[in-house]
């Protein structure tokens, strides 16, 4: 994997040191029915920088309670092994989401066939990520697992006989390989952060650090404070949230174990909001599942479009002097069966984004298209649109089957060259695409194609400092004409076996048209304007 779990050999060997301590290796007869000491099992040791945070829009005003219970399994109960992740991540998160996604209710997840086993997903992290026998894992490994392999059902791998947790899962691959993820994404922890994502039906697992009270809680009252010495007992611990109550103490939200029944309120404790956020949790995650759009793997969008299909087909960054002195050299071509008219004021963006967190972004080009400016064939410098924007205005009709460079310099040969500065202000991991109609204002029946993502040489984010590139970049122009009719997008995501939990083209579309309507965009592509202009060039 590109983004792979890093310093786990050793703490593998601490925690499996400590999996002596903290857990057993008894058999277990079924999910709930164990009542030994508590097994916890997160290592706590998330590379945070390096997992995708969640594009985060805000929703406004939210209520004052919200619960997710009613699509949830019934308390589990991990018993003494540390696998209290594959716990929250797995059966309780993924069923969650499973439920929710097939309107499951609360009779429907007693079913063994509606909810998903951490048997499976512990057995099914690599050995390097986890401790010795059933000694503890991280939230990365597990949803790693979930977004390659998937996971099996309760009732394929019931939570019984797990030995040293290092059985092969081989048998059970298959079923779970109906039931894999399509993104994890960590999220802040504030307050009003996490009752947003609540109030929309997100739930949110978390790690935690405990105390000697949550240790022993047996009461429906509010954890307000605990110990914060973290040792002996005192454990890494993840769990999930299934809701909020503003009017329960001073507002807290509603926290679903794993150790069954017999602890805490029947399973669940109350823990106070501002002691969540400030002492209690460490990180947080929402996830999803849903239909990849490259399900086969083979970077190739397949179905040919009637009607309009804008396809981004070529991208190159080139050095242009220096330093933040580059230069764009792309294409986009209307693959469809239809005219697009300048009447209907579409638009190509090439942007920035940062591979670990999208909501940094910059707009580096902005082309537009559009009958509001000259006569039809014409093109120029667009001052300032109705957006604010700066940058090239171009009033052509696009044929089917044609490139837009060739619908606007008369040439089938043609290719758009644009000097740009990239701006000072990125610093990190980022990935460069262009996207055709960025704004989404065309009707398309693919829409998976639009895009054109550029990476490094090895496919990999592209690391700037002060807006310089320190990599050297994938190549994607092609010689000669391609193929026009239905020629799949050669580059339409970043999301590939090496790098599963990248952020995908409908992501990023969100994020744009969002963006677009709170003038996020306007502001950020007027701070950048171009530097030049379009230039016909001859392969």
């Amino acid at each position: 994997m590109y983004r792979f779990i890093r310093n786990f050999s050793i703490i593998a060997i601490i925690f499996g040191m400590l999996g002596l301590f903290f857990t057993g290796c008894e058999l277990l007869e079924g999910v709930g029915d164990v009542d030994d000491e508590y097994g916890f099992g997160w290592f706590g040791s998330e590379d945070l920088d390096n997992i995708e945070n969640d594009i985060s829009f805000g929703s406004g005003s939210i209520p004052t309670e919200y619960s997710l219970l009613n699509n949830f399994p019934p308390i589990g109960n991990q018993g003494s092994y540390g696998t209290c992740v594959a716990w929250a991540t797995g059966y309780n998160h993924r069923s969650y989401i499973n439920a929710l996604e097939k309107g499951y209710t609360t009779s429907d997840m007693n079913d063994a066939n509606k909810v998903f086993s951490p048997k499976y997903l512990f057995w099914a992290i690599p050995s390097g990520q986890k401790g010795s026998g059933c000694g503890g894992t991280g939230f990365e490994s597990a949803y790693e697992v979930m977004l390659d392999k998937g996971i099996a059902t309760q009732s394929e791998t019931p939570y019984t006989d797990l030995g040293d947790c290092s059985g092969s899962t081989s048998s059970w691959d298959s079923e779970a390989a109906n039931h894999k993820m399509q993104s994890y994404r960590e999220i802040n922890l504030d307050k009003e952060t996490l009752k947003e994502y609540l109030a929309s039906n997100r739930a949110i697992s978390f790690g935690a650090k405990l105390g000697d009270a949550f240790m022993s809680w047996s009461s429906s009252d509010v954890l307000y404070d605990d110990t914060d010495t973290y040792n002996g007992q005192h454990a890494y611990h993840a769990m999930i949230l299934s809701g909020y109550d503003d009017n329960v103490g001073n507002g807290a939200f509603r926290v679903v174990n794993s150790w069954g029944t017999n602890w805490g309120d029947n399973g669940y404790i109350w823990v106070d909001q501002d002691f969540f956020v400030n002492n209690f949790a460490f990180c947080a995650f929402v996830g999803t599942s849903g239909t990849d759009p490259d399900e086969d793997g083979d970077d190739q969008v397949d179905d040919p479009t009637d009607g309009i299909d804008l396809v981004g087909w070529e991208l190159d960054d080139l050095d242009n002097g220096g330093d933040v002195n580059r230069i764009a050299k792309y294409n986009v071509f209307n693959s469809g069966t239809i005219d697009i008219l300048a009447s209907e004021r579409w638009n190509i963006i090439y942007l920035a984004y940062n591979a670990f967190d999208a909501n940094d972004f910059e707009i580096l080009l902005y082309d537009y298209y559009s009958d509001e400016y000259g006569s039809l064939g014409e093109n120029g410098d667009l001052n300032e649109d109705g957006d604010g924007v700066e940058n090239w205005w171009n009033n052509v009709n696009v044929s089917s089957g044609a490139s837009v460079a060739e619908a606007v310099y008369g040439d089938e040969n043609g290719r758009f060259s644009w000097p740009y500065e990239m701006p000072t202000s990125l610093n990190g991991e980022y990935y460069l695409v262009l996207i055709a109609d960025g704004y989404d204002v065309l009707s398309e029946a693919n829409e998976d194609n639009n895009y054109f993502f550029l990476t490094d040489s090895n496919g990999e984010p592209i690391t700037i400092i002060n807006g310089v590139i320190q990599d050297e970049l994938a190549s994607s122009t092609k010689s000669g004409t391609p193929q026009r009719l239905f020629e799949d997008s050669p580059m339409p995501t970043t999301v590939s076996n090496n790098n599963l939990n990248a952020y995908t083209s409908g992501e990023i579309l969100t994020m744009i048209k969002h963006r677009k309507e709170t003038g996020e965009i306007a502001r950020k592509a007027a701070m950048h304007s171009s530097k030049g202009q379009h230039s016909k060039k001859k392969n």
